[in-house]
């Protein structure tokens, strides 16, 4: 396992298998302010040049979003004033993703 650590306690974790080379875990803060384990979706493999299909559980329930890493502050410039972080994003028009607030929403 390859792991790396961001602000916070979140993490990604990627395999270091030869042809697995997905990421398999992660820890990643939630738009509630919670830091949640990860489910990823696709072998862990990104969907788009940014982020990651994932479902994260709230309560006994299943969120579907994505991950990605930003600055705490919400910028994609870090900086060691604003240092990076993973950060869970639940789709609108994914399951249950009302029992998110609705900063940042990505949306079709």
């Amino acid at each position: 396992m390859i792991i790396t650590e961001y602000a916070m306690g979140t993490r990604l974790e990627r395999s270091d298998r030869e042809y697995a080379l997905g990421y398999v875990a992660a820890q990643a803060l939630c738009e509630d302010g919670v830091v949640r384990s990860i489910r990823f979706h696709n072998g862990g493999h990104a969907d788009t040049f940014f982020s990651i299909p994932a479902s994260v559980r709230v309560g006994s329930t299943w969120v579907s979003g994505f991950v990605h890493t930003s600055s705490l502050g919400g910028s994609d410039v870090i900086t060691d004033d604003d240092p990076a972080v993973v950060r869970f994003r639940a789709y609108t028009y994914g399951k249950n993703y009302d029992l998110l607030p609705t900063v940042g929403r990505c949306s079709r």
